[in-house]
């Protein structure tokens, strides 16, 4: 049998029309933040972690529309048992204090793309 996928999947908040230097940097804090919590998490996390660096720590970007969308697909993934991040701006350089940037997914590939699949690929 196929071993089990785990991916990372970051939705872009396309509202706030940031710079491509900008949404690395918040696709970098997202990432950051999903990995603290599997680090802090379960052992079945902490394995799901491990194998997910052991296949090359898959993670895929996409696009979402705005802060609801952001919220959304972060409530929907909690609500499938995922982990998920939602990232918030410090508002020191392009957009507003406290504005939401992206939303970090991440758990089974399958599952994930319950969440993500129907998004554009940024």
């Amino acid at each position: 049998s196929q071993p089990v996928e785990f991916k990372l999947v970051i939705a872009v908040n396309q509202s706030l029309e940031m710079s491509p230097g900008k949404t690395a940097a918040q696709c970098c804090h997202g990432t950051v933040s999903v990995v603290n919590q599997l680090m802090k998490s379960s052992d079945q996390n902490a394995a799901a972690f491990e194998q997910w660096q052991a296949n090359g720590e898959k993670i895929v970007v996409v696009e979402c529309q705005d802060a609801a969308a952001v919220y959304g697909l972060d409530e929907h993934a909690r609500s499938e048992g995922l982990i998920s991040a939602v990232v918030c701006d410090a508002g020191r350089t392009e957009v507003e204090a406290g504005s939401s940037t992206v939303v970090a997914v991440f758990g089974r590939s399958d599952q994930v793309d319950v969440v993500t699949g129907s998004l554009r690929v940024f």
